[in-house]
């Protein structure tokens, strides 16, 4: 850069060659596509996924474009990549991982490879990724560059990790991510979630007390006690659980959640229950009561 040459004006950066000729000129200004331009040429495009990269996916906000594979890429398998990943040029950073366990974090069913995923937000808490469709999608070149294109124009129906739908027979709602969207977002329901891992200790402590309060609030028929393997299941865009167990409630009139910080004790969780519920003054006596005499009457009936 230099301010010498009257060529040149004052508010732009100038990017030069080694021989010394011009490059780009940006106008600093708007920034926008000097960024752009960082971006492209200051990045391997399509190589191997470093600490770098991440970094920069944090601090400039530019979408990470992520192939994964098991184990070391053949040249035929890393070509569609590389070439999709020029072809989207600066839209997105991008690099290649054979990384099994970031790709099932980042959305991918964690057993199909090669396969992608875009992602937004990482070092914040609202890290979020679409995922290649594995069931339905070919790896090559012209689909991941549509699906690059759609996933920046925020169209594109990203593949949804789910275990099987269950049947729902117990005292706690069983969500997974097929069908997570239909239950939780269901506006005629207050609906109390716990995230949890399989893993976790503090989560198999809670497991009990969880179906009992199922059990003690299966009456009120507009309250839903609900748990997801949070690991095994692709979650809602904004909805982060980032430990375990994490405890989320959504009221039925306003399906922004909100943590519950409490102790997690019977007593404690179903005071939070009855006191945050969207419809006031429950009486849980009366409508277990009820409850129990309609089981009886159908069981009569039969």
């Amino acid at each position: 850069m230099t301010y010498s040459d009257p060529s040149r004006k004052s508010g732009f950066v100038y990017v030069e060659a080694e021989d010394g000729s011009e490059v780009a000129s940006f106008d600093l200004s708007g920034s926008a596509d000097f960024r752009q331009f960082a971006i492209r040429n200051g990045y391997t495009v399509g190589g191997s996924l470093t600490d770098e990269i991440l970094r920069a996916q944090a601090t400039t906000k530019t979408p990470l474009f992520v192939a994964f594979f098991q184990g070391t890429p053949t040249d035929e398998q890393l070509k569609p990549f590389q070439e999709a990943a020029a072809s989207l040029g600066d839209k997105y950073l991008s690099g290649w991982s054979d990384d099994t366990e970031q790709a099932t974090e980042w959305g991918t069913s964690g057993s199909k490879f090669p396969t992608a995923s875009i992602v937004r937000g990482l070092g914040s808490h609202d890290t979020y990724h679409v995922a290649f469709d594995e069931d339905k999608e070919t790896w090559d070149t012209q689909t991941l560059i549509k699906y690059g294109k759609a996933v920046e124009k925020d169209s594109y129906d990203r593949y949804i990790r789910s275990e099987p739908v269950p049947e729902q027979n117990g005292p706690v709602t069983i969500l997974v991510g097929r069908n997570f969207e239909e239950i939780v977002f269901d506006e005629t329901k207050d609906v109390l979630v716990e995230f949890y891992a399989p893993w976790c200790g503090h989560c198999k402590k809670l497991s009990p007390i969880w179906d009992e309060l199922g059990e003690l609030l299966k009456p009120v028929q507009d309250i839903v006690i609900a748990k997801v393997d949070a690991t095994s299941n692709t979650l809602p865009r904004g909805i982060n659980a980032n430990s375990f167990p994490t405890i989320l409630w959504f009221p039925k009139n306003n399906k922004m959640p909100t943590s519950y910080s409490q102790t997690r004790t019977l007593e404690n969780l179903k005071r939070y229950v009855l006191t945050s519920a969207t419809r006031k003054n429950i009486n849980l006596e009366k409508e277990t009561a009820d409850y129990q005499f309609k089981k009886a009457t159908q069981k009569e009936d039969l």
